[in-house]
């Protein structure tokens, strides 16, 4: 038997642990920590400005790596409800931090915040 737990750590993370022990009775004798899972909601800079953005931290550090990043345009403002030609794209993280790259696929872009979610450990 395998068990699988899932840990809430903070608002927005997850950790989640198999235990599988190599005999059917006692105690577990095998634990895998497997991954933590966060996610959010950040400003992309409330304006139609290509470029790099600037760090946002991950609300819990992951221990060794972070092996994935998501993330997608959510433009809910009121300043510009129709401007939807543009995304972000994840480019750069670590274990502690991330950045993306707001893309105008021309048009009338407008970066008004993003949704985002990483996995790790």
């Amino acid at each position: 038997m395998v068990l699988l737990s899932i840990t809430p750590l903070l608002d927005g993370v997850l950790r989640l642990d198999i235990i599988a022990p190599f005999h059917t009775s006692g105690p577990p004798l095998l634990q895998f920590h497997l991954a933590i899972e966060q996610w959010g909601i950040n400003s992309a800079g409330n304006d139609g400005s290509e470029g790099e953005s600037g760090w946002y931290a991950f609300p819990v550090n992951f221990n060794s790596a972070c092996f994935a990043l998501f993330c997608g345009l959510r433009n809910t403002d009121t300043n510009k409800p129709t401007n939807y030609d543009s995304e972000v794209q994840p480019r750069n993280w670590t274990t502690t931090k991330f950045n993306v790259y707001k893309q105008n696929y021309g048009g009338n872009p407008w970066f008004g915040s993003f949704i985002w979610f990483a996995i790790g450990r």
